[in-house]
């Protein structure tokens, strides 16, 4: 019986090491699965940084874009002073108007400006600038780049049958060629003669100056002249800043965009730090700053993927019609501004979460 009972006690402990052998293999396979999980969380986190960074370049160069269309729009608006030509018989022959005109500039140095809106049958849109300049140059024509050829000079604006062009133009002889950023419409400068021939005299005029004694010159003979013919008529100055300048287009563009994008970033990279508590409580251990332990655990990352990002937004550049260096350095400026923004914002919240991990963390894996 004792030989029985020996053997069936060793029967039991043998079940009972066997039990205990499958409890562990089951505990090292579920550590094995939290781990796979967490390799995999840890894996869509910096996957969803590097995502977000690479967009943003995207969103900063669209920006660029969009402002600098804007800007070709508004260029007449925004270099000079505008007015209106009064819609009386008296001054609504044409060639009294530019007889008018031309006084004034002559007069005071500085050119004038108009600027029209066409749309051809299949939707295609051209802005059309006509200009008359003066001897003092043209703040205007600063505004834009030429792709090729020249500018008109003083003496073409006058009224030969000449132009500035991005496309060919018919009966006119095309001696440059301007930039226009993604080839969204067409843009021509032609002497201002050449406006009377598809508008009515009135209208809104540009001078084209910021120097207020040239203004004042040139409005005062208008006025003068505008006098001389018995006219109660009078020219409408438009204020500076005014909403009711026509072709005045929004220039707001996306730049709060990527702005709004380095909150998210910080936040993934919150939830990086969280799940490699562990490292950063090693690194920690073994005398690492919390500036060198950020930048080691999850600082890397976001300048890998804000340096691809850089090079996307070379690689989009390029690939946008009408690229010039001002536009560069437009999207250089915006991006590494966002890209500063967003490091700082990141070292900081990572900064505060790596304050919170203790050596207990090395064993828990989680932060108080």
């Amino acid at each position: 019986m004792g030989s029985e009972r020996g053997t069936q006690d060793t029967s039991l402990v043998i079940y009972g090491v066997r039990h205990d052998r499958c409890r562990a293999g089951h505990c090292r396979l579920r550590s094995t699965a939290r781990e796979g999980w967490g390799a995999t969380v840890k894996a869509t986190l910096c996957a969803l940084i590097v995502a977000m960074s690479l967009l943003v370049p995207l969103w900063v160069v669209g920006d660029a874009v969009v402002r600098g269309e804007s800007r070709a729009w508004n260029a007449g608006m925004s270099t000079g002073t505008a007015f209106d030509w009064p819609d009386v018989p008296v001054v609504a022959d044409p060639d009294i108007t530019e007889s008018i005109l031309a006084e004034a500039v002559i007069a005071s140095g500085v050119g004038v400006s108009r600027m029209s809106v066409e749309t051809t049958e299949s939707g295609r849109t051209t802005l059309i600038y006509y200009l008359y300049l003066g001897r003092k140059g043209s703040p205007l024509l600063g505004e834009f780049t030429l792709r090729e050829g020249r500018w008109l000079t003083s003496a073409e604006s006058t009224g030969e049958r000449v132009a500035v062009a991005s496309t060919p133009a018919d009966g006119v002889k095309v001696v440059g060629a301007p930039r226009v950023l993604g080839n969204a419409y067409d843009l021509e400068f032609r002497p201002l003669d050449a406006a009377f021939d598809r508008l009515p005299s009135a209208g809104t005029y540009v001078i084209d100056s910021q120097d207020d004694g040239a203004v004042e010159l040139f409005l005062s003979t208008i006025t003068d002249r505008l006098g001389s013919l018995n006219s109660t008529a009078y020219v409408e100055i438009h204020p500076a800043g005014s909403t009711d300048r026509p072709y005045l287009t929004d220039a707001n563009g996306l730049w709060f965009v990527p702005y709004a994008v380095v909150p998210v970033i910080a936040g993934l990279g919150l939830a990086v730090l969280t799940r490699e508590a562990k490292r950063v409580g090693v690194l920690r251990l073994h005398g690492f700053s919390i500036g060198r332990s950020w930048f080691e655990v999850l600082g890397k990352l976001e300048i890998a993927a804000f340096a691809a990002g850089g090079l996307l937004s070379a690689v989009v550049l390029l690939l946008v019609p009408g690229t010039d260096v001002a536009l560069a350095f437009s999207v250089a400026a915006s991006f590494s501004a966002v890209v500063l923004v967003g490091l700082c914002t990141s070292l900081l919240f990572g900064a505060f979460m790596i304050t919170r991990i203790h050596v207990a963390d090395l064993v828990k894996g989680a932060v108080r």
